[in-house]
């Protein structure tokens, strides 16, 4: 018997038994073997979306802002057409590429940021035979990258090798919060499964990055690797011809809205029209490709505690002073939640 079911919740209970369950030994210690790992603070965020991609009033209003789109916001009737997402993710790149390049920071070598370094509002468009058909394209991953990391909005989702680092994430956002979330969430992703069938008809359209690691400590610390769903490239002028023969009038255009699935619900949807499966005759029920792990907030202490001790404090996950004084803030709100001295 196989499945295609993507995503797997696990609800954890708040027990003594959760650092030796989620140990390389433990009940969990497939996780260790083939899976990459990605922590957030609170269930709430209950999408697997990248920056770029979420839907929240303030998201969107970064979105544009980096950008510099003006009278772009989430007032404006066309705010969520797919080609004004891709036309500020572009121009938001190239802001971040051309500023750091005139301050001579080691960048990847990224010809189509260089070749159109001096225009001020690069169309995608006009740029056709060089972006392609797929978004964001290859040779734009590396630079994504650099720029998700430096807290700009990218189709790019973080992840780590490390399980314990992605803890660390959850715990200590947890611990930082006020609301009143009831889970810390840990996914797992099975990587091993997703490249093994990239050169295969059963692909599935998830890059993996991973990102050149001496070229940015921090991300060398936390093991972090990046994923990027292969969207289309949505041109303005393809849409306007399609949109003409149907006979329709200016205003009765039709242009596609960005795409807010989750990641899970992407790949699901792909598996499932392409008849994709990861198992085969003599297989037992096939392990999902996702799992999505609700931890009690209640928890978040003590694992906070136990990975400090262990070595795996923001002193180890952020370079210099930065690390010191993240671990110094994640102390402060630890000590103040557990009424310690």
């Amino acid at each position: 018997m196989v499945t295609t079911k993507v995503l797997k919740e696990v609800w954890i209970e708040e027990s003594d038994l959760f650092f030796q369950d989620f140990s390389p030994i433990g009940k969990y210690s497939f996780l260790f073997e083939r899976f990459i790992f990605r922590g957030e603070r609170t269930e709430k965020f209950n999408k697997l979306l990248p920056t770029s991609l979420r839907e929240d009033k303030g998201s969107v209003e970064k979105l544009y802002g980096f950008a510099q789109l003006s009278g772009m916001d989430i007032t404006h009737p066309q705010y969520n057409f797919e080609s004004f997402y891709q036309s500020a993710e572009l121009n938001i790149l190239m802001n971040f590429y051309r500023a750091a390049n005139y301050k001579g920071l080691n960048l990847p070598d990224v010809s189509f940021f260089r070749n159109h370094s001096l225009e001020m509002f690069p169309s995608i468009d006009m740029l056709r035979i060089e972006i392609g058909d797929k978004w964001l394209p290859n040779q734009f991953l590396e630079i994504a990258a650099l720029a998700q990391h430096y807290g700009l909005p990218t189709r790019l989702l973080d992840w780590s090798k490390d399980l314990y680092t992605s803890l660390y994430f959850a715990s200590a956002g947890a611990l930082h919060s006020e609301d009143d979330s009831k889970y810390l969430v840990l996914y797992a992703l099975d990587y091993f499964t997703i490249e093994f069938f990239k050169n295969t008809t059963a692909r599935i359209p998830l890059r993996l990055i991973t990102p050149e690691l001496y070229k940015n400590p921090n991300l060398n610390y936390q093991k972090g690797i990046l994923s990027a769903w292969e969207y289309k490239t949505c041109y303005i002028q393809d849409l306007m011809k399609q949109n003409q023969v149907s006979g329709k009038e200016l205003d009765e255009l039709l242009f596609p809205l960005v795409n807010n699935k989750s990641l899970d619900v992407l790949i699901q949807e792909y598996v499932d029209e392409n008849n994709i499966s990861w198992g085969g005759d003599g297989f037992e029920e096939q392990e999902p490709l996702i799992y999505k792990f609700y931890i009690p907030i209640s928890l978040a202490h003590k694992i906070y505690d136990y990975l400090l001790k262990i070595g795996y404090g923001a002193d180890r996950l952020f370079s210099g002073f930065e690390g010191i004084s993240q671990m110094l803030k994640d102390n402060m709100v630890y000590y103040k939640k557990t009424n310690r001295t």
